[in-house]
């Protein structure tokens, strides 16, 4: 009878045990930290010296934290930029790329293509504080792929053309407004061609890397359809964009012009980056380069067919297709693209600027920049630069296409053949690569099994 009673009371301790024991671990896990991880290199994204490289993403994480208690952000750090494309890669290739990571343009269509990042327009069709619209419309057009969103801008850089403007008083001529024409440009590089100490050999120059694609853009031109299934280059804006470099680069007598005869002060225009233009008019970047003159910015010069185009820069973030935190992940992606916050600080702390329009048409914004970076630039430009910008085309093979499209075109400006018919050649050789598949390179493999 009494050892019945033990066996009895022993089955009911083991029950409050096992009980007890279910309650403990049921009550950790609801207490168990969840992780984001997240994806990001050290150094700028604009390859321009910038102190404040992770400045802006560590508050961007402290703000996601505070407001998601119980979750935290994990990144690797120590990553260059330079070996970031290879490290993600080798993540993906592993199964243990992070949850939300940037995404380089050169990347972008590897990526999309191979199904390796999230489509969010789901996400972002659910998300009633989200709007599309928020952004430059080109600029969120850079983050698809078959008309399907796979990423957002975190970061751009416009690119605009450089101005001497003390070579340009000295010689007596005006600085040109921002709706300035191809006339206008090759008007004043003419002018200010010349051989200055008069030894026969030219020595003050128009310009220095200005490119067909540059003009081409600039010209309303379309180097490829969206499908990546043929190309432009033979069409009459992409043929005149051509014949036009041909002809400005011929005022140098076969002179080719260098980056040290700009920084030299000997040069009137030169295509630049936003974010060349901010590191090399703060310092320490004003005293390593373009001392010896004043400078400024302005757009790029029309077309006869187009507009005052030029290319835009973006620095994309996405999430994992893989991802076990979609929710989550979503929730600290917006915090680094769309909160107004973070993004004011990203146009004032990095060298870029953001893809939303009230941010980089806001008077704050550009009070931000002038006193913290003692730069000045006007609103109006970057916001018609912003608003008429175009982004490269998202197919897969675009980078081995273009390189080859960009060899064929210098390769008919340097040739005694004429320059229409080299492109048609050019376009039927590389409609024929298109329409095959091209080949695969080693950032194209299968990321995804």
């Amino acid at each position: 009878m009494m050892a019945r009673s033990i066996k009895k009371n022993l089955v009911f301790a083991e029950i409050i045990f096992i009980g007890m024991a279910a309650f403990i671990f049921c009550w950790k896990k609801t207490k168990q930290v969840k992780v984001i991880t997240f994806g990001m290199f050290i150094d700028n994204s604009w390859d321009s010296s910038d102190n404040n490289s992770t400045k802006v993403i560590e508050h961007a994480i402290k703000k996601f934290e505070k407001e998601h208690p119980g979750v935290r952000v994990k990144y690797e750090s120590g990553i260059c930029k330079n070996d970031y494309s290879e490290w993600l890669t080798g993540c993906f290739l592993k199964g243990t790329e992070p949850d939300v990571f940037f995404i380089s343009k050169d990347d972008f269509n590897a990526l999309s293509s191979k199904g390796a990042l999230l489509n969010i327009d789901k996400l972002i069709n659910k998300d009633r504080k989200f709007k599309k619209n928020a952004y430059y419309n080109s600029l969120l057009e850079s983050g698809q792929y078959k008309k399907k969103q796979y990423a957002i801008p975190y970061s751009c850089i416009p690119l605009l053309m450089c101005v001497n403007k003390t070579l340009l008083e000295r010689e007596g001529v005006e600085i040109p407004d921002n709706d300035w024409t191809w006339g206008d440009f090759h008007q004043i590089c003419r002018k200010v061609t010349k051989d200055k100490d008069r030894n026969g050999i030219v020595d003050q120059f128009g310009v220095y890397n200005y490119t067909w694609k540059d003009a081409a853009y600039s010209n309303g031109a379309l180097l490829f359809n969206e499908e990546g299934t043929n190309n432009y280059v033979s069409a009459r804006n992409v043929v005149n964009a051509v014949n036009f470099v041909y002809k400005i680069n011929s005022l140098t007598d076969g002179y080719n012009v260098s980056e040290k005869d700009f920084e030299k002060g000997n040069v009137a225009f030169s295509p630049m980056f936003l974010s060349d233009y901010r590191t090399y008019k703060t310092y320490p970047g004003k005293v390593v380069k373009y001392t010896n003159f004043e400078w400024t910015c302005i757009s790029m010069p029309a077309g006869p067919e187009g507009d005052n185009i030029s290319e835009i820069n973006t620095l994309l973030a996405g999430i994992s297709a893989r991802t076990q935190e979609k929710k989550l992940a979503w929730e600290f992606l917006k915090v680094l693209i769309y909160d107004k916050e973070i993004q004011t600080e990203v146009s004032v702390y990095s060298k870029g600027i953001s893809a939303i329009k009230d941010i980089v048409e806001s008077e704050k914004t550009y009070r931000l920049l002038e006193r913290e970076n003692q730069v000045h630039v006007k609103i109006q430009l970057l916001t018609d630069v912003m608003r008429k910008g175009v982004t490269i085309p998202k197919f897969e093979n675009y980078d081995e296409v273009f390189v080859m499209m960009n060899e064929g075109v210098m390769a008919a400006m340097n040739s005694d053949k004429n320059i229409n018919v080299s492109l048609i050649t050019l376009q039927a050789y590389i409609k024929n690569y298109m329409k095959n598949g091209g080949y695969n390179s080693v950032n194209e493999r299968k990321l995804i099994e």
